[in-house]
C-alpha cells in the first residue's frame, strides 16, 4: 500500500520508471487497441475525448470546491500544498483531490459504457442539443396551455354573463 501511495507508476507490488510505464502503454495501445501509439497519441485522444464527451461542463461542477480557499486569499492547490497536510497524503494528493479524481473518472466510466446501470454518455453537443430541443418543446408547450387556460376563461366568464341575464 505505501508503494501505491507514493509512486505514480507501479507494477506487481514495485516502482517502475517513467519509461518502463511508457512502454507499458504503447505495449497495451498495441495488444488491446490494435494501435501503434505511444503515451504522448494516447493523452492526445484521452484529450479530445474529454473535450468531446465531457466538455469543461465537469470543472463547473467541481469547481465550486475552490470557493473555500478563495475565501481566504489564496489557490486551492495552495492550501492543499501548505496548509494542514493529511497524514499518509502527499500534499499533491490530498483526500479532496482524490475525490474529484474519482468522480472524474466515473465520468470516463460512462463515456465508455462501463458505469453500471448507465446508458453510455453521448457526445456533448448533442446533449446540449438535446437539453435546448426538450427546454424549447417545454416553453411551446406552457405557451399552448397559457392559451387554453385564456380561452377556458373567456368561457366561463361568457357563461357567468349569460347566467346573469
Amino acid at each position: 500500500m505505501q508503494i501505491y501511495s507514493e509512486y505514480l507508476w507501479v507494477r506487481k507490488g514495485k516502482k517502475t520508471t517513467p519509461r518502463s510505464m511508457y512502454k507499458e502503454v504503447r505495449g497495451f495501445l498495441k495488444d488491446y487497441c490494435k494501435v501503434d501509439a505511444g503515451i504522448k497519441v494516447y493523452r492526445q485522444i484521452c484529450v479530445e475525448i474529454g473535450w468531446t464527451y465531457i466538455g469543461s461542463e465537469f470543472e463547473v461542477v467541481e469547481g465550486g470546491l475552490d470557493v473555500l480557499s478563495a475565501q481566504r486569499a489564496h489557490s486551492l492547490r495552495t492550501e492543499q500544498a501548505h496548509y494542514a497536510p493529511e497524514v499518509h497524503h502527499l500534499s499533491a494528493m490530498s483526500s479532496d483531490l482524490l475525490l474529484r479524481f474519482g468522480r472524474i473518472s466515473e465520468v470516463w466510466w460512462e463515456v465508455l459504457g462501463l458505469k453500471p446501470d448507465t446508458p453510455p454518455l453521448l457526445p456533448l453537443r448533442r446533449r446540449v442539443k438535446t437539453v435546448a430541443k426538450a427546454q424549447e418543446d417545454l416553453l411551446l408547450h406552457i405557451d399552448q396551455l397559457r392559451t387554453e387556460v385564456r380561452e377556458l376563461r373567456l368561457q366561463l366568464n361568457s357563461n357567468r354573463n349569460l347566467e346573469t341575464l
